[in-house]
């Protein structure tokens, strides 16, 4: 109690969450955590019902300012260091609403995947909402892009579609009265691939990158990065979803379907991670979780049957690592595909086996955070998209991971005075970026005298320049 007046008389308790109680010929008890003070005679009536809710921020700029913390930047002004852009459903026109984006406070987003392994689900953002300063409800359905003001992606050197963070639909919203915030949650438009059917009709046996274009065109999606005409797919014969179309492309060629912050969707086909720089550098003190490795035989894969669009079953093995003496014993797996020749499955089954053959080293996802990264780190960290690369430097002497890492997915976190990014990576050789024997050239340079005797078959898997093998 702050405030008590003891006698024949009415005493106000000022307590929260009940700020009134009413005292007759009274005794007081003064809670100090587990001692109790008797004053005299009483009977207190307290009032349970839910109190209103306090005042909101006088300061819209509280968030603005912290966010702006979070990042390591000055705020000036009053501009929103994060702007919340929304399009009403069929709309084409993002419109940039003020007085929303200075009612966020914070945001945790996820893109990507969390290894080499798994399907990439679609991108999705949590939004914090201070509901005093909201200026209506955000829709369920409304598009809803968050970006970085341009005052703030100049700063940190950023440009064009390097400022946004997430673009998708609201899917579900509630709000919470006692702490006076609006959560929000969005999905990417990826997110409904699974619902809409494609008509298949007329469509041609084409290369995979074009039956990609073909499919997102269909269901009015956005293609964004398409690398080079991979492998031939045989023509459709039935309708289906878009979903399971573009995962029949990423399974017949060895490569993925990703969607970008911008809502683009990039296909990477088997050849799109080969030969890339890394996008940022970061030291090993600079992240926050611990750098452990670990592999896993159950993740094998050394003995593959691919089935083509016509029936046509070709095998491929790997005999020294199916071999339970030199290896780790069959770990047998079946593909089925469109590709229409049987050429077209033996070099999908060789590219499978030399992926997974024998276990690769996992890292676990790699955080980095305001107080661990410069600014300078922190752009790139920004800039980052599925399928770049990162390398890791000053890792400890007896990690048998290489420096350099791809980044198959990231969670964005950011709060007041908070800002975090998960980086979840794969060893380059889940990617299938080795050099290829047909890559060596064909000199006196390059003969079996001339390779290096200490470099490892395993070592080989990472050697993506000819050079290398010298």
């Amino acid at each position: 109690m702050t405030d008590a007046r003891v006698g024949r008389v009415a005493v106000r308790a000022l307590v929260s969450p009940h700020p009134d109680a009413r005292v007759g010929r009274v005794a007081v008890r003064t809670l100090r955590r587990r001692d109790v003070t008797a004053v005299g005679r009483v009977s207190v009536r307290a009032l349970i019902a839910p109190p209103a809710p306090p005042a909101a921020d006088p300061d819209p700029r509280f968030w603005t300012h912290r966010l702006a913390a979070a990042l390591g930047l000055d705020p000036e002004g009053d501009q929103p260091i994060v702007e919340l852009h929304t399009r009403a459903p069929g709309a084409t026109v993002w419109t940039h609403d003020t007085t929303m984006s200075t009612a966020l406070r914070g945001y945790t987003i996820n893109h990507g995947r969390r290894d080499a392994r798994s399907r990439p689900d679609a991108a999705t953002a949590s939004l914090e909402l201070v509901t005093a300063f909201m200026p209506g409800p955000l829709e369920l359905g409304t598009g809803v892009r968050v970006q970085l003001c341009e005052a703030v992606a100049t700063e940190l050197g950023l440009t064009g579609e390097d400022r946004i963070r997430f673009t998708g639909e609201v899917t579900d919203t509630a709000t919470r009265h006692r702490q006076r915030v609006t959560a929000v949650v969005a999905a990417g438009r990826s997110g409904r691939l699974g619902r809409l059917g494609v008509d298949v009709t007329g469509w041609p046996a084409e290369p995979d990158t074009d039956r990609v274009e073909r499919i997102l065109d269909a269901v009015g999606l956005d293609t964004g990065a398409v690398g080079a005409d991979g492998p031939t797919l045989a023509a459709p014969t039935q309708p289906a979803g878009a979903r399971a179309l573009l995962d029949t492309v990423a399974t017949s060629s060895g490569g993925v379907v990703l969607e970008q912050p911008d809502g683009a969707v990039d296909y990477q086909g088997p050849e799109y991670r080969r030969g890339r720089t890394p996008a940022v550098t970061l030291d090993a003190g600079d992240v926050l979780s611990e750098v452990s490795w670990e592999q896993h035989v159950a993740a094998v894969v050394n003995d593959v049957t691919v089935t083509t669009a016509a029936g046509v079953l070709v095998r491929v093995t790997d005999p020294f690592s199916a071999d339970p003496v030199t290896g780790y014993g069959p770990y047998p797996t079946a593909v089925s595909t469109e590709l229409v020749s049987a050429d077209l499955a033996r070099e999908l089954g060789t590219l499978l086996v030399g992926r997974y053959a024998r276990p690769a080293w996992q890292l676990p996802a790699l955080v980095a955070t305001d107080r661990t990264v410069t600014t300078e780190q922190r752009a790139g960290l920004l800039r980052l998209r599925c399928g770049d690369r990162l390398e890791l430097t000053d890792l400890p002497a007896a990690c048998p991971v290489p420096g350099v890492v791809i980044v198959e997915g990231w969670t964005e976190t950011a709060a007041p005075r908070r800002w975090a990014l998960a980086v979840a990576v794969s060893d380059p050789v889940l990617s299938g970026v080795a050099v290829r024997w047909i890559d060596v050239p064909d000199t006196d340079a390059y003969q079996w005298q001339t390779v290096d005797p200490d470099l490892t078959w395993w070592d080989l898997t990472r050697v993506e320049d000819p050079g290398g093998l010298l």
